[in-house]
């Protein structure tokens, strides 16, 4: 499958037969940047293991508004994130854009080995959103060490002002095991954002790691916080 980068912007175009996309051994796509960068990756299997990482995403010194930028990625097969792996959006102190989205759309999900999705802001603006569909199964499992945990999860900093993004799951089967997480946070002045799962078969939370951490959904306002948490909705489809 054929790479085309214009500027910050790396497309994996979708007029071309699909293959495989992989990224191994530490390996690092980053297209954050002061006018933002984008991902696109259209691919039968994605996989990235060795604490690879896809980043996107807004570095100070933009002084424009609508500047959010998005990773899309979208198979036929199933995306693979082992190894403390990382797919990111994030948005650093003092850009005064709001965050994009992270969207991912596969057969099936799995986060393993302290792999993370995650979105964060470090500004008084919003985070991005993190949107997954997978048809089958979402499957997030395990530790990288004793504190880092497999998850999902948006995040404002500690004395960041912005709000959490939201997280929206569409699946047939998810599975939390060994400390597996799913998680919308607040820590500064910042109000959390939202997470809305649905699943057309079985939530199943199961476990714990080695130190008791366990696997869970969270809504979670730290003691610093100034605001309110967001709204956490599980909705079995029947």
């Amino acid at each position: 499958m054929g790479t085309v980068e214009i500027g910050n912007l790396i497309n994996f175009p979708t007029e071309i037969s699909r293959a495989n996309v992989s990224l191994d051994n530490a390996a690092i796509v980053d297209v954050s940047s002061v006018n933002g960068g984008s991902i696109t990756a259209n691919a039968a299997d994605f996989q990235m293991s060795g604490a690879s990482k896809l980043q996107a995403g807004l570095i100070a010194g933009n002084g424009t508004i609508d500047l959010s930028k998005d990773i899309i990625i979208n198979v036929t097969g199933n995306i693979n994130l082992l190894d403390r792996s990382l797919i990111a959006n994030n948005i650093e102190t003092g850009v005064v854009s709001n965050g994009g989205k992270i969207e991912l759309t596969a057969n099936s999900l799995s986060l393993t080995g302290g792999s993370r999705i995650q979105t964060k802001t470090d500004s008084n603006m919003s985070s991005a959103d993190i949107n997954i569909t997978a048809n089958n199964s979402i499957n997030i499992i395990g530790q990288a060490d004793e504190r880092f945990f497999s998850g999902i999860l948006t995040i404002p900093a500690v004395k960041a002002a912005g709000d959490g993004g939201n997280i929206s799951i569409q699946t047939n089967h998810l599975l939390l095991n060994e400390s597996g997480r799913i998680s919308i946070e607040t820590k500064g002045a910042g109000d959390s954002g939202n997470l809305f799962v649905k699943a057309t078969g079985n939530i199943d939370i199961i476990g714990a790691n080695a130190v008791g951490l366990v696997s869970r959904f969270d809504a979670e306002v730290d003691r610093s916080a100034t605001v309110m948490e967001g709204t956490l909705l599980l909705k079995p489809i029947t």
